[in-house]
C-alpha cells in the first residue's frame, strides 16, 4: 500500500504549502492513484472515476474494510446507487421483485459473502453495466450463479 511506500510516493515534501494544514499531493487524483494501479485504462471506466476522486470511495492511509474502502461495499455504492439496495434492478423482468444484495451467499466467489462487486466491477469492466462476465448480460443472467449451486443452497 502506499504507507509501505512511503508519505513521499504521493505527497510532496512535508508542507510544500505552509498555508495548507495538509500535505499536498504530487499531483491529481486519479492520475496520483493510477500511478501505482496501473491495471486501470480507458475502456469501459465507471463513470464516477471521472466524476470524483478516488479518495470518495477508498482511505489510502488505513481502512477496516477490503481494499481501503471507506466501508462496506454495499453502503459505499448505494452512496450513488440510492435505488439499488433493494435488489430490484437484478429482479427487473422476473417474477420475484427483489434479489439479495449483501450477505447472502456468492456462487461466483464461494466463501465470500453476496454484495456488488459479486456482479459488477466498481472501477471497470469492458461488459455493460460494469458486470464482471458477459455470461451476467441479457435474459440468462440469473443461471450464472442459480445454476452453479443445488436447489437447496440458493433460491
Amino acid at each position: 500500500a502506499a504507507l509501505e511506500a512511503g508519505c513521499d510516493s504521493c505527497h510532496v515534501a512535508p508542507h510544500a504549502d505552509p498555508k495548507k494544514a495538509t500535505l499536498s499531493l504530487k499531483t491529481n487524483q486519479p492520475g496520483l492513484c493510477y500511478s501505482c494501479h496501473t491495471a486501470f485504462s480507458n475502456q469501459g471506466l465507471h463513470p464516477a472515476l471521472e466524476a470524483v476522486s478516488c479518495t470518495e470511495c477508498h482511505n489510502p492511509h488505513a481502512s477496516a474494510y477490503a481494499k481501503l474502502a471507506k466501508t462496506n461495499v454495499t453502503a459505499l455504492c448505494a452512496t450513488c446507487h440510492d435505488k439499488e439496495p433493494s435488489g430490484r434492478h437484478i429482479m427487473a423482468g422476473k417474477l420475484s421483485s427483489t434479489h439479495p444484495v449483501s450477505g447472502a451467499y456468492n456462487p461466483l466467489k464461494p466463501g465470500t459473502g453476496f454484495s456488488c462487486v459479486a456482479c459488477h466491477n466498481p472501477h471497470q469492466s469492458a461488459n455493460p453495466r460494469l458486470l464482471t462476465t458477459p455470461r451476467l448480460v441479457g435474459p440468462d443472467r440469473c443461471d450464472a450463479c442459480h445454476l452453479k449451486v443445488n436447489a437447496a443452497a440458493l433460491p
